[in-house]
């Protein structure tokens, strides 16, 4: 189980540092929301205007990284699944004539 965790390690961490900074922004949000409604009566438009970026630019990070996220998910179980593939048809297709004859296709197929 090691070989395989290692053949999509850097998948695993592209996808933790994507969880970690998507939880950040999105943790952000709700300090932010209470900044912007703190900021309204106090007349001050420019950093009203900083503040509604920020807002919208974590809105948008944290969906950015979440879809991200969700692609490394698909390809890591891809790929995992392919390399656990890789090593069973290798294996059967070294056994000799007489040990892969030994049982029948399907024993193989539902295994």
């Amino acid at each position: 189980m090691k070989k395989y965790l290692y053949e999509i390690k850097h998948l695993i961490l592209l996808n933790v540092v994507c969880d970690l900074l998507a939880t950040i922004a999105l943790a952000n949000i709700p300090y932010l929301t209470k900044k912007l409604f703190d900021s309204i009566g106090s007349g001050d438009e420019a950093y009203l205007g900083i503040l509604i970026l920020i807002y919208i630019g974590c809105n948008v990070l944290n969906l950015g990284l979440s879809y991200m996220e969700n692609l490394l998910n698909f390809k890591l179980g891809i790929a995992f699944e392919v390399s656990l593939k890789k090593d069973f048809f290798r294996t059967i297709t070294n056994y000799s004539y007489k040990r892969f004859s030994a049982k029948d296709v399907g024993e193989y197929i539902y295994n």
